[in-house]
């Protein structure tokens, strides 16, 4: 296999993530082109100063709900090691076309509001529901390295989002023997990391 490039998923990998979507039972959501264009990724980054942040929103189409996808930057939070602070404004919609959104904050927050309401099962259907919380983050934080490859190094003018679910087999650390049951209540922990990468093979 040709040498990954940072932060690539292998080809075999990818198309793994996207089947585990399709057969995944806590996922009912139409999934629509979101794409990000070079010129609202040069002027969110500002020179490299700032990362880019996509909030993930839902809109009601037909009976059921449809994904879409803001984006912002976000600075280095310097006050405290805390990760990432949002700036307020520009706010772009990831449509085919980006949209600014910046003068839109109340629709910006509703589909954000809903799609937070669906990953912690308050709606939508099926009886997996409340499981949605651990598998579906709110937004993502992408690297600068991805995007300066595909926009700087590849030459492309967009990048689409598409989305997959990873499954890995994690350990399950009990506090004393694992109950009979399997009903939930045993104390379980998993501060574990892989090796690789954190380790050698």
């Amino acid at each position: 296999m040709d040498q990954l490039k940072k932060d690539q998923v292998a080809p075999i990998q990818a198309n793994n993530w996207i089947e585990n979507l399709t057969v995944e039972k806590t996922f009912n959501l139409i999934i629509p082109e979101i794409i990000l264009q070079k010129s609202t990724c040069e002027l969110l980054a500002n020179n490299n100063l700032f990362r880019i942040r996509v909030k993930l929103g839902l809109e009601p189409v037909d009976n059921t709900y449809q994904i879409c996808a803001f984006a912002l930057s976000s600075a280095p939070n310097g006050s405290c090691n805390c990760g990432f602070i949002d700036n307020v404004t520009p706010v772009y919609k990831l449509t085919p076309q980006n949209e600014d959104y910046s003068q839109k904050p109340a629709e910006v927050e509703e589909a954000v509001n809903l799609w937070k309401s669906w990953r912690l099962g308050e709606i939508g259907d099926g009886t997996d529901a409340p499981a949605r919380q651990y598998i579906y983050p709110i937004s993502y934080l992408l690297t600068k390295f991805e995007l300066n490859e595909i926009f700087l190094v590849e030459g492309k003018d967009i990048a689409q989002i598409g989305f997959g679910i990873t499954k890995s087999f994690n350990p399950m650390i009990y506090s004393g023997l694992k109950g009979t049951a399997n009903n939930g209540d045993d104390t379980v922990f998993d501060f574990s990391q892989p090796c690789p990468p954190y380790c050698n093979d």
